[in-house]
């Protein structure tokens, strides 16, 4: 599923395969073995892919068929402000996000 949805989705910008390899940092050789499925991209890459691309993880992973669409647990999570930060997180760094994490879990401890 991954390896098709990274196709259509580089497709769908007009970019080649060597145009997302640039703006995600890596070679052209890398874009393709991911788009056969020869190989699948670590996490970090995954959210570069997704943020290169303008659209979520969540549609890469083919959770969701829509590229904007998060996959949530709770139904009520899909509201506005709840949606907008989720967005928002998906472009953080991995330092940033476990910062976050400790301010959630302080947060919800008050």
């Amino acid at each position: 599923m991954l390896s098709m949805r990274l196709k259509q989705a580089r497709k769908r910008k007009n970019l080649t395969q060597q145009d997302l390899a640039e703006r995600v940092l890596t070679k052209k050789t890398t874009i393709s073995n991911y788009e056969t499925g020869y190989s699948t991209p670590s996490n970090t890459m995954l959210v570069d892919l997704a943020n290169a691309l303008g659209v979520t993880t969540d549609y890469l992973l083919g959770r969701v068929d829509s590229p904007t669409e998060y996959k949530c647990e709770k139904d009520d999570i899909n509201d506005g402000n709840r949606r907008e930060l989720l967005h928002e997180v998906e472009k953080l760094n991995e330092a940033d996000v476990k910062l976050l994490k400790l301010l959630v879990q302080r947060m919800l401890k008050e």
